[in-house]
């Protein structure tokens, strides 16, 4: 139970332990083991923060003074499922035996996802009625495993029934089994599942047993769990008497869970109630029953106690347990291999009798009727050998009691969800009544066994015969198949008319009822000359008939219990029926319930298979088509029509498929697998294979009813609609469909025809490599472009003007590219750095499939290179590398051997963007770039996380829905997406932050701001100011204010922006976008360029130059002009003499300006040097003036700000003082209280254990008081 302490293990030793992942690193998990409060490590790296439990892994030792675990090839990681709202009504039941815990949990509306038992005979009944079900020992570390393998995923709680602790064993010869290996292998599997909960059922009851009570509340301590434990007495509530213990053990971090009193029912229910009479049943169900010579002699001899072990319809039954059906024969279960001896005393042998209707004696209660005892539905399927089935049900649980601990739970969790809770007494009165109707069913069925209704049919009489009771509903059901539409039948007793819900009474008791046919008004006459339809004899392997469909579902339905089919012929008649317009009555038929109908019908020569589930009142159908779409209307029309004949709530209705059809006559092989897989809960390709086998190998027969169609008529003008659009001649389009059934297959073409874009998603499924098949022809697409061109424009482009062209040159495929950054981060990769550092690009090609390109033309996609598409050439998936270097996280280049981060630039083709950014390789990462490389991509953008680790961004990744890759630029982390959805991924996640779009194109500089000014305040501010602008980073103040640099994409609202009552200076730092400049407007070389720019010597004569040309051959003369440019014309003297004017008069306003200033700040003319002293003195004396009265405000505002403080101080000490007082009361008054109850539980525990201790000292004494001495 639980795990083991480090402490005790040896290196190497293999364990299965439950850890929680605290940090994740580089170089594996940090890891906690909650159930010893031990901290280990790991070199795998999990998810942070989730709960895992680790199977077969194996302790290395203590590293440094910590546990290290490590994983082994045969190790196995399992993940804790997250809680969610139907987390405690989903239950694993274990040591299930015929799953009396699940039907008691499944009547408060839960769902028993797994059992587990180890009996066959049990696991046959579990698998009869519909359970997935594992058959093994809890106490056996593999199965285990792969019960946690099958529920991984699901959260749940754990059911287990201990049968082992009740069996009588008095009389048996046998030693009771260790209660506590099974009780220790319950709660560890509880432990490593790490489920929400665990329900424990037994019938010794462990409160009285110190020992396993403190193991169970050990257990409880350790997981976190609750423990509430009662006893449930069966005969308080229903017909038979089961005394049980039940414990509940919930999470102690939820709210304290509380079992309501388990009432006792005045009066008491007896036998009578639930079984108006007792069940009479055919002679060869009795002749299995009866009791035995040998069962007859033993309990006829038990001190004359005969009538008390029979069942008496006006008293309760008493309890049955687990040999009930064999007392004296070896048990079934295989626990008493050989028949006890006669001398034993047979006392503590189990009988129950039941007067038998042959009247040959008593005989054994039908598992039936003691499944009903014990509250267990009729509707439960029971093994063919009833003695082995009456053990089954002895020693299952009572599904009332379990109901009573389910709806207690589910009342609990209801409660904390915040939803209207159900009442438990409601759930268990309605579970009751339901009960009692089944039992009056079951007398009524048993009654008329095969009985025989004899009928008048006109001039004849017949005799039909059913198998149970028979309503007249169902009577003319069965007898409107064969009259056909168009008439109406109604049952007749004399004179009275017999109505649907009557059960008819059999022969030779019962009457002769009378069938009255009269023909409707509105039904059609059969067209003259029409014989009835024969047989069609269809080739082997051609389609497949109803007789194929029926015997293969047949010999499905025999592996899975409660599963029913319909014959094809009897739903082709009922859609008949529905197309006439005939009316059904609700409630004609009753389903059995829980049950599986599998409908199969042909619509249009193709099969489909409905398979419509029933239980508790609702339906449910799932309607499996290899040709999506295709009969889905008729689908619809037979299961309303036969959720309303069995007055059922239709709850869904869904349209799946596993497989799609390929062939035209393989829609009957398609319905077997589906029907397969539906049964099994998995679609596997075996099932498949099977069908196929089936079918090729039945042998071949005649049939009215072949299913072996393609596309519909509906869908084949679907896509010849498309295909006229798109310029297919309107003679050619049947042709081009079935050209494409043959090619791509019927069932792609549909799924096509149900997408958004149809002609798209028609393209799509023919260009696969597999099946490439061509919708337009070369030449039907040139005439429908010209078509579309003449009536768009209303006139066509001559021929002539075509003629008079040059001829152009050779077109040139070209590949729309984009490019791309590479960067690997040392820290991240896998790879060895010193092998990468020589050849990083190759070695990347070498060992990451993914930058490869597929060369294979019959790949199906599956491989992981790069799949370019069909009209695309592409050998390699780097068009064009440059730029690479070796760096550090900061951006600084360094030599390979201690470099962080390799860098490349590539060109790649623009359809391989989204495929290099999803690959999955730890420390790649692409990213974007615009056309020259110097700039990222305009139609990507970065939401960057803050503090985010690599695990944190990942997750972030997986649950953010438009992200699309992740970014890394040093240690920042990020999520790359579309420009177009950066706003949506921004807010989702970081909704506190306001989302700021600029393209920015100058940079500007913020001064002076507040001291600690912060970005989300800035971005507050410029949003008041109207500026569409990004906070960069700080930049350096000084002591007047702090600075920010932010980038803009348009100038400021002003230079000076305000802020309270002062200003913010606005200074621009960079314009980006004049840094970027375009082509140079002259082609030539550097060396061409510089000579250019150098070669222009003033002091050489102005001569004529000399055209290096004009001595040879000149290649240009072609293209010179006829016309030679002409000079430019020099500006005349009047412009001249303009500017010069111009020129002058600016000089002389700017010297009179000049002069004028200096005169202003120069004393007036006269004054001595004394007198300009004392002009200085007056000026400086009135400067000081200012200054003291600025100074003298400030210095008062002071004051007073520190008087405000000084009494906020004063405040403050007073409040801390009145709590400290507070706090020493409360403290007083805690130890007090904690005295008084530690007291008072004290003496209530001794007053307990007393009590205990005598009661088991009364109970010793009376054993040995009754002890008899042993006859030899």
């Amino acid at each position: 139970m639980g795990d083991p302490s480090f402490s005790t293990l040896c290196p190497g030793a293999t364990i299965d332990i439950v850890v929680l992942v605290r940090q994740v690193g580089p170089e594996g998990s940090c890891l906690l083991a909650p159930w010893n409060e031990e901290t280990c490590r790991c070199s795998t790296r999990l998810e942070p923060c989730q709960v895992y439990t680790l199977y077969g892994v194996a302790f290395q030792g203590f590293f440094e003074g910590v546990p290290f675990l490590q994983m082994q090839d045969d190790s196995l990681v399992i993940k804790r499922p997250q809680r969610d709202e139907h987390t405690f009504g989903r239950i694993v039941d274990v040591c299930a035996g015929i799953g009396g815990i699940t039907q008691g949990f499944a009547a408060t509306g839960g769902q028993g996802i797994l059992a587990l038992d180890r009996l066959a005979i049990a696991c046959q009944t579990l698998r009869m009625n519909g359970h997935n079900v594992i058959e093994g020992d809890i106490e056996n570390r593999s199965v285990r495993i792969e019960l946690h393998q099958q529920c991984a995923g699901v959260s749940c709680i754990l059911c287990a029934g201990m049968p082992c602790l009740g069996i009588r064993v008095q009389g048996l010869g046998l030693v009771p089994p260790k209660t506590g290996s099974l009780l220790r292998a319950i709660l560890t599997a509880a432990w490593h599942l790490q489920t929400y909960g665990l329900v424990l059922e037994s019938s010794q009851m462990l409160d009285l047993h110190p020992g396993l009570l403190g193991i169970l509340q050990s257990f409880a301590d350790k997981a976190g769990f609750q423990l509430v434990h009662t006893r449930l007495e069966l005969a308080h509530q229903w017909a038979s008497r089961r005394h049980r213990w039940w414990a509940v053990l919930l999470p102690k971090t939820l709210p304290v869970f509380r079992l309501h009193t388990w009432p006792a029912a005045m009066p008491p229910v007896l036998v009578g109630d639930v079984l108006p009479e007792l069940p009479g049943w055919s002679q060869q169900v009795e002749s299995q029953l009866i009791w035995d010579d040998a069962e007859q002699c033993a309990f006829s001899d038990l001190l004359s106690d005969r009538e008390s072990r029979l069942v008496n319809l006006n008293a309760q039954a008493p309890p049955a347990t687990q040999c009930i059906g064999c007392p004296l024969r070896p048990c079934p279960c295989g626990r008493r291999p050989a028949q006890p001896s006669m001398s034993m005393n047979v006392k503590g042998l189990a009988c129950l009798g039941v007067p038998a209707r042959t009247g040959e004696g008593p005989r054994h209660p039908h598992p039936c009727e003691l499944g009903l005892l014990i509250s267990l539905p009729t509707s439960v399927l029971h093994l063919p050998c009833l003695r082995a089935a009456l053990c089954l049900v002895g020693q299952s649980s009572a599904p009332l009691q379990a109901l009573w601990i389910g709806a207690n739970v589910k009342y609990w969790a209801q409660c904390q969800a915040g939803t209207p809770p159900e009442s438990p007494l409601d759930i268990l009165a309605a579970f009751k009544a339901n009960l009692c109707e089944q039992g009056s069913k079951l007398v009524a069925s048993t009654a008329a066994a095969m009985g025989s209704i004899c009928v008048q049919d006109g001039t004849k009489l017949r005799l039909f015969q059913f198998p149970g009771s028979v309503t007249a509903s169902e009577l003319l059901a069965a007898e409107r198949v064969h009259v056909g539409p168009g008439f109406s039948l109604s049952l007749w007793q004399a004179d009275r008319p017999v109505p649907g819900q009557e059960i008819l009474s059999e022969q030779p008791a019962g009457p002769t009822y009378t069938l009255r046919v009269k023909r409707k008004r509105a039904a059609r006459s059969p067209p003259p000359h029409s014989e009835p339809a024969g047989g069609l004899d269809i080739a082997p392997g051609v389609g497949c008939s109803d007789l194929l469909i029926w015997s293969g579902l047949s010999e499905l339905a025999t592996t899975a219990g409660s599963t029913h089919i319909v014959p094809p012929k009897a739903l082709d008649t009922l859609l008949t029926m529905l197309r006439d317009g005939f009316a059904f009555s609700p409630g004609a038929f009753s389903f059995p319930e829980p049950c599986l109908l599998l409908l199969p019908f042909v619509q249009e020569a193709h099969w489909t298979l409905i398979a419509f589930r029933v239980q508790l009142g609702l339906a449910a159908a799932t309607v499996y088509d290899g040709i999506p779409g295709r009969n889905t209307a008729s689908a619809r029309q037979l299961t309303d029509a036969l959720s309303l004949l069995g007055n059922l709530k239709l709850e869904s209705f869904v349209e799946a498929h596993h497989w799609t059809q390929k062939e035209t006559h393989s829609c009957g092989v398609l319905l077997l697998a589906h029907a397969a897989a539906h049964i099994t809960g998995r679609a596997e390709s075996s099932q498949l294979d099977r069908a196929r086998a089936f079918v090729s190998s039945f042998p071949p027969h005649s049939s009215e009813l072949q299913g072996c169609g393609g596309l519909s008529a509906d869908q084949e003008a679907a896509i010849g609609q498309v295909l006229i659009s798109k310029g297919v001649p309107q003679e050619q389009v049947a042709e081009r469909i079935q050209g494409a059934v043959k090619k791509v297959g019927p069932g792609p073409l549909a799924q096509a025809l149900q997408q958004k874009n149809v002609w798209q998603a028609l393209k799509a499924v023919a260009s696969r490599p597999s099946t490439q098949y061509k919708w337009v022809q070369p030449e039907e697409l040139r005439q429908h472009i010209e078509a579309k061109a003449h009536s768009k424009h209303g006139t066509e482009i001559g021929n002539a003007k075509a003629k008079k062209q040059r001829r152009s040159g050779p077109k040139v495929e070209s590949l729309d590219t984009h490019v791309c950054r590479l960067n690997l981060f040392k820290d991240e990769s896998r790879f060895k750095w010193e092998e990468l550092a020589e050849a990083p690009i190759r070695s990347l090609l070498a060992n990451v499939k993914e930058l490869r390109v597929c060369k294979d033309p019959a790949c199906n996609h599956s491989c992981q290179c790069f799949h370019p598409a069909v009209e695309e050439t592409v050998d390699n998936l780097f068009l064009d590398i440059w730029a690479r270097s070796f760096c550090k996280l900061n951006g600084a280049r360094t030599a390979p051997v201690t470099a962080e981060l390799f860098q490349a630039y590539v060109r790649v083709p623009a359809s391989a963007i989204t495929h290099l950014l999803r690959l999955a390789v730890p420390g790649l990462y692409f990213e974007p770039r615009a056309a020259d490389g110097t700039g990222p991509h305009p139609s990507w953008a970065v939401v960057w996380l803050p503090g985010a680790s690599a695990q944190q961004a990942q997750h972030s990744l997986r649950t953010t829905e438009k992200a699309i890759a992740l970014a890394r630029l040093g240690t920042r982390y990020g999520l790359r997406t579309k420009d177009a959805d950066e706003q949506i991924v921004f807010e989702s996640l970081r909704p506190q932050h306001q989302f700021v779009k600029v393209r920015i194109s100058a940079k500007y500089r913020l001064h002076p701001l507040p001291f600690g000014f912060q970005r989300a305040s800035l971005v507050q501010l410029l949003h008041k100011w109207g500026w569409c602008a990004r906070p960069l980073q700080p930049d350096r103040g000084d002591s007047v204010g702090a600075a920010w640099l932010v980038g803009a994409a348009g100038d400021p609202p002003s230079q000076a922006l305000p802020l309270g009552s002062d200003f913010v200076l606005v200074t621009k730092q960079k314009d980006t976008s004049s840094a970027r400049r375009g082509p140079p407007a002259l082609c030539a070389s550097a060396k061409t360029r510089r000579r250019i720019l150098l070669d222009d010597d003033p002091d050489e004569p102005a001569e004529t130059p000399i055209d290096p040309w004009s001595e040879g051959p000149d290649p240009w003369a072609k293209a010179r002009s006829s016309q030679q440019l002409r000079p430019e014309p020099a500006a005349s003297s009047q412009v001249v003499s303009k500017l010069q004017t111009l020129r002058e008069d600016l000089t002389q306003d700017l010297q009179e300006e000049v002069r004028k200033q200096v005169q202003a700040f120069t004393p007036p003319p006269g004054l001595t040097a004394q007198d300009q002293r004392i002009n200085e003195l007056e000026v400086g004396i009135n400067e000081l003036r200012h200054q003291n009265t600025k100074f003298e405000s400030w210095f008062q505002s002071f004051g007073t700000k520190v008087t405000d403080q000084a009494s906020q101080i004063g405040q403050l000490t007073a409040t801390v003082q009145e709590q400290q007082g507070e706090l020493v009361k409360v403290r007083s008054e805690l130890q007090t209280t904690v005295k008084t109850e530690v007291s008072s539980l004290q003496s209530a525990l001794t007053n307990q254990m007393s009590a205990q201790l005598a009661g088991q000292l009364e109970q010793i004494q009376a054993l040995l008081a009754d002890k008899k001495p042993r006859i030899n």
